[in-house]
C-alpha cells in the first residue's frame, strides 16, 4: 500500500518529490494540488513544466485541479483543466 500525501503544486513540493529517496519515491502516490496564483501567467503549463522536470520518472500522481476558476483556465478551449494538463504533459 502507498501513501498518499496531498501536496500544492508549487516548485518546494516538486523539488522535494525529486529529491527523496528511492525507498520513499516507490512507496509514495501524490497527489498535486494546482493551486490559483494571479502572478503566474499559465498556471497549468507552469504546473506540467515542474512536473516534468522534477517527479521522478515511473511516479503516478493524481492531479487536482478543484480549486481552479473554470473561466480563468478554459479561455476558448474546449474540456476544461485536466484536458490541458493532460495535452501539456503528452507534448514533452
Amino acid at each position: 500500500m502507498a501513501y498518499v500525501p496531498i501536496l500544492k503544486g508549487k516548485a518546494g513540493e516538486f523539488l522535494a518529490l525529486g529529491h527523496a529517496s528511492a525507498e520513499v519515491q516507490s512507496q509514495i502516490r501524490p497527489v498535486m494540488e494546482v493551486v490559483p496564483d494571479c502572478d503566474v501567467r499559465d498556471l497549468l503549463e507552469t504546473f506540467c513544466d515542474r512536473a516534468m522536470e522534477d517527479v521522478p520518472n515511473g511516479m503516478v500522481l493524481t492531479v487536482d485541479c478543484g480549486a481552479l476558476p473554470a473561466a480563468q483556465v478554459l479561455k476558448g478551449d474546449a474540456g476544461g483543466p485536466m484536458v490541458r494538463v493532460g495535452e501539456l504533459s503528452s507534448t514533452e
